[in-house]
């Protein structure tokens, strides 16, 4: 293709730069540590908890308890001790963590205490994934890849380590080639930085399940960056960790997806989602619903942005709790160890 150099092209080359540079998210910088933990709280209440540790030893994360399965945000700083503060969604202190964590983080324990100072209950915590990362930098393109390298040593660890390795190494690559090509044949694209992020993120972990949720960011032109989705979850069977499509977890000829396309629109139409609301989108096919996450009491459904509203509403879940699904769930099937699952007292 060839293109005009006169004033009217060049023009248009500074504007599209500018809009780049206006609208192009920077991507965050590469934390000095991100490790996955569990472990328990007052020695009976299982937790989960996932935290980033930057080079200024600041810490954010978010845990939860297997009993509920929602997260609470955290956020605090390295020490002797380590103090951490627990948020509610309305940013609000409903506890904090003090204990030890330091090089290598292999462990974290210590003490919770309730925001009043009333309770208080012994925590024990220790890694079982830590994230490696991936980046790519010059003038032109800024790519970078996350991704957890499990602890285990078996064959089937080894196996699921090598897939998320390889998995996020031929995504990274394959977006700095897109966009090397892009930019080498278009003049329009002069001077524009392209961006791009892979996140492999622990959402469950157990020794026979995992599920794990992949957001890709990218940037190579345009009003604003794109965000999309993708869910991973696996079942250990013997020496292999299997895939698991929805319909594995759930009974034979089991008319689940009319089911879950229900409990989706309301609670979808609850939040606010303007094409659901409309009336625009009425139903989800099980193609809509192939984003999905297994928790310990439900299962989560993610609807990136575009997909039930328009951009600026960003990002929308769908929390399904598997009470609500009884009829229809496999009871002898992945979920087995889930459904049987009795809270302690």
């Amino acid at each position: 293709m060839i293109h005009s150099t006169g004033p009217l092209s060049r023009a248009r080359v500074r504007f599209f730069t500018l809009l780049a540079l206006l609208c192009a998210a920077p991507l965050a910088a590469r934390p000095a540590f991100r490790g996955y933990y569990t472990g328990t709280l007052g020695g009976r209440f299982a937790i989960q908890m996932d935290l980033t540790i930057d080079s200024s030893a600041a810490i954010t994360g978010n845990y939860f308890y297997e009993t509920v399965g929602e997260r609470l945000n955290l956020q605090g700083r390295l020490g002797t001790p380590t103090l951490l503060e627990e948020l509610d969604s309305g940013d609000n202190v409903t506890g904090r963590f003090a204990g030890s964590l330091a090089p290598p983080y292999a462990s974290f324990e210590g003490n919770w205490t309730s925001a009043d100072g009333t309770k208080s209950l012994p925590f024990t915590l220790l890694r079982v994934a830590e994230y490696h990362f991936y980046s790519t930098e010059d003038e032109l393109i800024q790519a970078e890849a996350a991704f957890p390298r499990f602890a285990g040593r078996t064959p089937a660890w080894r196996q699921l380590n090598s897939k998320l390795h390889t998995q996020a190494m031929v995504a990274h690559g394959q977006f700095v080639h897109d966009s090397d090509e892009m930019l080498a044949a278009e003049e329009l694209y002069a001077g524009m930085r392209c961006g791009y992020s892979h996140d492999c993120s622990i959402m469950y972990y157990s020794d026979d399940l995992i599920s794990l949720l992949i957001t890709e960011w990218s940037f190579t032109g345009g009003a604003h960056g794109n965000t999309s989705y993708a869910a991973e979850n696996y079942w250990r069977q013997a020496d292999r960790f299997q895939p698991l499509a929805l319909a594995d977890l759930f009974l034979p000829q089991a008319d689940y997806a009319a089911a879950l396309a229900r409990l989706c629109a309301q609670s979808l139409r609850a939040q606010g989602a303007a094409w659901v609301q409309q009336g625009e989108i009425k139903t989800f096919s099980g193609e809509d619903l192939q984003v999905f996450n297994v928790m310990p009491r439900a299962l989560v459904f993610t609807f990136a942005p575009y997909a039930v509203g328009p951009y600026a509403q960003g990002t929308f879940h769908v929390r399904v709790p598997y009470r609500q699904l009884d009829e229809v769930l496999d009871p002898a099937g992945p979920l087995k160890r889930l459904l049987s699952f009795k809270q302690p007292q």
